[in-house]
């Protein structure tokens, strides 16, 4: 199978193969060559074109945007619960107090749905 003559029949197949193609090489050099001449010479790349870097980005950006809600109901829920008077809801609790309360739950809620996302995807 290795015999010098069976590597040149291999060589001179795929050398008769490529013939086309070195054919139209310089007509296609040429080309080139000219439009880079006037400047008319462009290239194409979309940045987002797979499917998979698309989903990546929204993943991302999804992940962003619920860490950051979570983080600003969180701050708005504490600055609730410090707050003193409001409406009375219960005996010795007001209004505001529920609300942080019910504010705090919930920002946790969406901090450890971004947290166990990236724990089980990755980032």
């Amino acid at each position: 199978m290795l015999s010098p003559t069976s590597l040149r029949e291999a060589a001179t197949d795929e050398a008769l193969g490529l013939l086309p193609v070195l054919r139209k090489l310089p007509r296609r050099l040429d080309r080139i060559a000219a439009s880079l001449e006037h400047g008319g010479f462009t290239a194409s790349m979309r940045i987002l074109a797979n499917e998979s870097d698309r989903q990546f980005v929204s993943s991302l950006v999804g992940r962003a945007v619920l860490a950051f809600l979570g983080a600003t109901l969180g701050i708005m829920s504490v600055m609730l619960i410090g707050t003193h008077g409001g409406p009375n809801f219960f005996s010795g609790t007001s209004l505001f107090h529920l609300l942080g309360y019910v504010g705090l739950f919930f920002s946790t809620v969406l901090i450890l749905r971004v947290v166990i996302a990236i724990s089980r995807e990755g980032i």
